[in-house]
């Protein structure tokens, strides 16, 4: 067997064990992106600081989406529902809210889609927040700065 041969075969033994390693193992990478996509086992609550630096206060917007969710009706009277998540333009004036649907009785999420909000400030530094049903919820999801725009 020819030197080069032996080179050939050595690199594929190690380059397929190192495959192997990766796949049943895991790379960093791999644990880095698995813990970046795993969901999150609390939902945001008034009592949870957030990590963002915006122009409100967290308790005014939870405080906002609970106000605006008493005021509406149709199919959001269906279900209790509490923040799951939120998300901050960078200049923090806007901000979008994933409502999870919850059990009234076990306080525990529902295994369902969750619903979105969108909460502005207003001029006077107060959310105002809009639920998907609302007639300018489309439009103003348009100007968020993470909406895909097409």
């Amino acid at each position: 067997m020819s030197k080069i041969l032996k080179i050939g075969i050595v690199l594929l033994v190690v380059l397929c064990g190192v495959l192997l390693a990766i796949t049943f193992i895991g790379s960093p990478l791999q644990n880095l992106v698995a813990g970046l996509s795993a969901p999150r086992d609390e939902p945001l609550t008034e009592d949870v600081e957030l990590d963002v630096d915006f122009a409100g206060d967290e308790s005014d917007l939870a405080a906002a989406v609970k106000d605006a969710l008493a005021k509406a009706d149709g199919h959001w009277a269906e279900f209790a529902y509490k923040i799951d998540y939120i998300q901050f333009q960078d200049d923090g004036q806007m901000a979008i809210v994933w409502l999870g649907a919850v059990d009234p009785e076990t306080d525990e999420f529902i295994g369902r889609e969750p619903e979105l909000a969108l909460a502005e400030l207003n001029a006077k530094g107060k959310w105002q927040v809009l639920l998907e049903d609302d007639e300018s919820f489309r439009e103003t999801f348009k100007t968020f700065q993470y909406a895909e725009k097409r």
